[in-house]
């Protein structure tokens, strides 16, 4: 048994660029078709195939990865998290007009940056703000 954990990069990788077919009897444990999905529909190069993925959820771990294995083309890809960057700014928005998270994510683009900062330096209430 190995002592290394098989993490979601090393199938990205695998099924990316490297080949290997690292899935095995001690591997196919670890590998999440969610996360693989949700990553593989991050490029627009592989996009299709993560949507084929989520049609065909109902396959076994194995062939769904033999699918991304096979189907992906020998390339060297960037998988980057993108992350929501106006969360917090959409947070500060709930709390001080005391409303729903829908309805902040539609009024965020009315507000500035310094209206942002505005509403924060409004609710602060002291303290060393976690630092």
């Amino acid at each position: 048994m190995s002592d290394k954990t098989t993490t979601i990069f090393d199938f990205l990788n695998d099924v990316s660029h490297l080949k290997n077919n690292i899935l095995n009897d001690e591997t196919v444990k670890e590998y999440n078709p969610f996360f693989m999905n949700r990553w593989i529909s991050m490029r627009p190069d592989t996009i299709m195939y993560a949507q084929e993925m989520n049609l065909n959820s109902h396959l076994p771990k194995d062939m769904q990865y033999d699918y991304y294995f096979h189907s992906l083309k020998k390339q060297k890809r960037y998988f980057k998290y993108v992350k929501h960057k106006r969360q917090d700014d959409i947070e500060i928005i709930m709390k001080y007009h005391n409303m729903s998270e829908r309805r902040a994510k539609e009024i965020l683009s009315l507000f500035s940056n310094d209206d942002i900062e505005y509403m924060k330096s409004k609710m602060f209430t002291g303290g060393t703000n976690g630092k």
